[in-house]
């Protein structure tokens, strides 16, 4: 109870109803029928400060959110609210829905409305392909983070890591090696050729299938990480339990105990054991992540200024970024923000952690939809909200307005890595 983990009382029978009775006349606490409403009372006696200590907890994050993600994003809805400026901006005491009225329509030349069904089709597909790579990134997921959430300890750490390692790596490099993967004549095309199951060129670069390959890679470490955070919190005894009892008709009643190297993971090993196919997709998962990682570090060594045609190992390319003053300093400046931003996020997000771990309180529901929010909303138009806000506030753009846009960001990624402070339970 000093802890604010849940209490779970029973009516079982009298002599502990009893029990807790006497526990509450001791701090003389009101007796209630309900032994959770005395449970309530008895942990605010025994911990006074524990509200307290909850919101000055959760008081970083949450400003942070409120000030820098859910104020712009007002502001921006504002904005569309009001009749736009001859020469840009918007006429602040003017209020007009002509930004809505153009997504749908389009002025003819006699100024006459007429349907305009491009941005239907745009976001039409766009939520096509969000769908799409939603369903094959949790078939994808659940199964890796399952495949980590049975393994020791310390593999469980590794593996933890190399899916965080692709986050080290900016997303337009990793999607400029996606590119020369799929090109015709790249390193699949080739391989499916050279292979015999390819006739001709692939044409699969700048089609809808490309984008969804770059969707599922971006989002995949961001699907395996929540999924594992809850997983790695089961019983995995009561789950073989449950699977002796046949509470699963899909699952083969294949036990293979002598790969178990350590008794305390028994249970876990024969699970995993069970789940047919999690260990082959988790193997998938890791090449899918790396493949591009692994290829773009090996062309860097390439002599040839064309990416895909080697011609020999060379040092030039990272001889020349040294002699790059420019390069050299956005390098830098790379540096002190990443480092920057997460140090904010992940001390934040720990505070946020421990205020939320244990029994729910009021309010908790707001701030996990707010700390959802910079996940949800895409970051093109949380972009456009944050510069908005800050030209607004008459800040100075520069590492400061973009350490706190990273830091935001962040925060929700580093949350689930702080599920609670000991292992698995069991």
């Amino acid at each position: 109870l000093a802890d604010g983990q849940p209490c779970r009382v029973r009516h079982t029978n009298d002599s502990g109803a009893s029990r807790l009775a006497r526990v509450a006349m001791r701090y003389g606490l009101p007796l209630s029928r309900e032994p959770s409403t005395v449970c309530r009372r008895l942990a605010m006696a025994l911990d006074p400060y524990r509200r307290t200590r909850r919101r000055l907890l959760l008081a970083p994050t949450t400003l942070t959110l409120l000030l820098f993600m859910v104020l712009p994003m007002l502001l921006m809805g504002w904005m569309s609210l009001l009749a736009p400026d001859t020469y840009g901006g918007v006429r602040w005491k003017e209020w007009s829905l002509d930004a809505y009225v153009q997504f749908l329509y389009e002025r003819d030349l006699d100024d006459s409305l007429t349907l305009n069904s491009d941005y239907l089709q745009i976001f039409g597909r766009s939520f096509l392909l969000a769908g799409f790579a939603t369903v094959v990134t949790l078939l994808i997921g659940f199964p890796t983070a399952l495949y980590i959430a049975l393994k020791e300890e310390k593999t469980r750490q590794r593996l933890i890591l190399l899916i965080s390692i692709p986050f080290w790596t900016n997303l337009l490099v990793r999607t400029y090696a996606w590119m020369l993967l799929l090109r015709n004549g790249g390193l699949i095309d080739s391989s499916l050729s050279a292979l015999g199951l390819s006739q001709g060129a692939l044409d699969v670069l700048y089609t809808p299938t490309a984008v969804a390959i770059g969707f599922v890679y971006s989002f995949l470490p961001f699907m395996v990480l929540p999924i594992y955070t809850s997983l790695e919190k089961m019983d995995w005894r009561l789950v073989e339990a449950a699977f002796d009892l046949g509470a699963n008709p899909l699952a083969g009643p294949q036990t293979d105990a002598s790969s178990v190297r350590r008794e305390n993971d028994m249970q876990a090993s024969n699970t995993l054991w069970r789940f047919r196919g999690v260990t082959p997709t988790a193997i998938l998962a890791f090449v899918y992540l790396y493949l591009p990682i692994v290829v773009l570090v090996v062309l860097s060594f390439n002599a040839n200024r064309i990416a895909t045609l080697w011609t020999g190992f060379s040092f030039d390319w990272y001889l020349k970024v040294m002699d790059n003053d420019n390069i050299l300093r956005a390098t830098k400046n790379s540096l002190i923000i990443a480092c920057g931003a997460t140090v904010l996020a992940t001390s934040f997000a720990t505070m946020a952690a421990l205020a939320m771990a244990g029994r729910r309180f009021r309010g908790q529901a707001f701030i996990n939809a707010m700390l959802g929010l910079p996940l949800l909303v895409p970051e093109i138009v949380t972009a456009v909200a944050s510069l908005l806000f800050f030209l607004a506030l008459g800040l100075d753009l520069g590492l400061m307005t973009v350490l706190i846009a990273h830091t935001v960001f962040c925060i929700p990624l580093c949350l689930p890595a702080h599920p609670r402070p000991a292992g698995r339970a069991g």
